[in-house]
């Protein structure tokens, strides 16, 4: 400590002390299996790895975890007419809005998780779901529920998932004609395969009956 400065309030060191934490993240673990035999091999960058089970990891955003634990603190509470639920919907001290919340999500949204806080722009992620005010001034930090911001992140979320699919799609569709193409261009070559070698080109998919125009105009 420099000579002459006070020392930081105990609620500004738990505070500096969770921003010095390491990162936390949470992610959601699947297992693929080979479709059919016993034994798979995958390539991993420039190795091969042996095994019949592939596990992938995708991280989850923690705030999904954050709106499950307020939303069913409303349903249920408001159910057996208890306060808690109805308090969410109205200004209460941020701590007490919060205070059901598990200690790893607080974590995984950089936030203390004994809830010390120093002011509204370190409310972080929360602010999608949550309005916060300091009315009372910044001891007592004040917080609801809003579901207009709610719904909104979680529009956001939906218009970035359907975009992040197209484009995946677009990229697969563009793999495959490159491919055929390339596959096209050996046949009667000098390379590995015969000119009797020809590539079976994917018949048109059927919509409702009928035959999709895009698949027959090689999906233009």
């Amino acid at each position: 400590r420099p000579p002459g400065r006070p020392f930081p309030p105990p609620a500004a060191k738990e505070a500096n002390k969770s921003q010095q934490q390491q990162p936390y993240d949470i992610y959601e673990i699947q297992t693929i299996l080979p479709h059919s035999g016993k034994y798979a091999s995958y390539f991993v960058g420039s190795r091969i790895i042996s095994n019949p089970a592939l596990h992938i990891t995708t991280r989850v955003d923690p705030l999904f975890f954050a709106l499950a634990h307020l939303h069913h603190a409303m349903t249920t509470n408001n159910e057996s007419k208890s306060a808690k639920g109805q308090l969410l919907e109205k200004w209460q001290p941020w701590d007490q809005a919060l205070g059901g919340i598990p200690s790893p999500i607080l974590r995984a949204l950089n936030l203390d998780p004994k809830l010390n806080i120093n002011g509204v722009n370190q409310v972080g992620q929360l602010g999608h779901l949550l309005d916060v005010s300091d009315m009372c001034g910044d001891d007592l930090i004040l917080c609801k529920f809003s579901e207009e911001r709610a719904l909104k992140w979680l529009v956001a979320k939906f218009e970035k998932s359907v975009w992040a699919l197209r484009r995946r799609l677009q990229e697969k569709k563009r793999r495959g004609v490159e491919m055929s193409i390339e596959l096209k261009s050996m046949q009667g070559g000098s390379g590995a395969f015969s000119s009797s070698f020809t590539v079976v080109e994917e018949e048109p998919k059927a919509v409702s009956g009928r035959i999709d125009e895009k698949e027959l105009n090689g999906g233009g």
